[in-house]
């Protein structure tokens, strides 16, 4: 289910299969993205790997084709 969108991607909300909670996934599309705007979002993806929060789960950073509009 979408619960946001903006410039660069959307918010989907999920079920994590291995334990049942409700996650946020970001999607990024990177389809029309100048190559320091992907530089960007790839550092962005680092800092949140860093953090450490309880309701915090590791990203998982995976580039894939672009989705439909």
């Amino acid at each position: 289910k979408v619960i946001g969108e903006g410039s660069y991607g959307r918010a989907l909300l999920a079920t994590d299969k291995r334990d049942g909670q409700l996650i946020v996934v970001k999607e990024i599309s990177f389809a029309n993205l100048t190559e320091q705007e992907r530089n960007d979002a790839r550092k962005e993806t680092m800092i949140l790997s860093l953090l450490n929060h309880p309701n915090r789960r590791l990203p998982h950073h995976k580039e894939l084709p672009a989705y439909p509009p």
